[in-house]
Formats: structure tokens, sequence, C-alpha cells
């Protein structure tokens, strides 16, 4: 089974690839996802919940596309990686 911090991680890559906002049947058509052979139901569970944390936003006219948050972007741009955030790598951050 696939952890759920890959999943994010790999969510949020294929998303930091992507100029524009993507759909979820798209992103899980990106080799990064496939590659995790997750359950799509764990895919999507990870899809709301990266929205809820506002890590990605809904695109205002367009419910089922998503883009990246400003700021996430332009901290990954910066060299900023997910494996120091707790939401991205769980209690391993912290250590």
């Amino acid at each position: 089974m696939t952890d759920k911090y890959a999943i994010r991680r790999a969510l949020v890559r294929v998303l930091f690839r992507f100029s524009c906002p993507q759909n979820f049947n798209t992103i899980l058509g990106d080799d990064d996802v496939i590659l995790l052979q997750a359950d799509p139901a764990l895919m999507l569970r990870e899809w709301e919940n990266l929205t809820g944390a506002e890590f990605i936003f809904p695109v205002e006219g367009f419910p089922a596309y998503r883009s990246l948050n400003p700021i996430l972007r332009r901290k990954l741009e910066a060299g900023f990686t997910l494996l120091d955030d707790p939401f991205f790598a769980g209690p391993a951050a912290l250590r």
C-alpha cells in the first residue's frame, strides 16, 4: 500500500510541472502517479486533502480543475523540498 505522504508529494510534483490547472483524471495519467500503483480512491482522497489544506486550489468556474498554490509554487521554484514539511513527509520531517 502506498502511503498518503508519497501520494501527496506525487500530486504536487505533477501539478508543479504543469503551468496551467489540471483535472484529476489528467493527473492520474502522469508517470509519477502511475508508478505509485495506488488505489484511485485513495488518490482522490489525497487530492481533496491537498485542496482542503490549500496547497492546491479549485479554478473558479471549473471546479474539477486545480492549480498549485502560487506560494507553494514559488517555494518549489526556489528549491524548497516537500520532505521538510510534515504534511508531505509525516513525522519523518520533524526529525
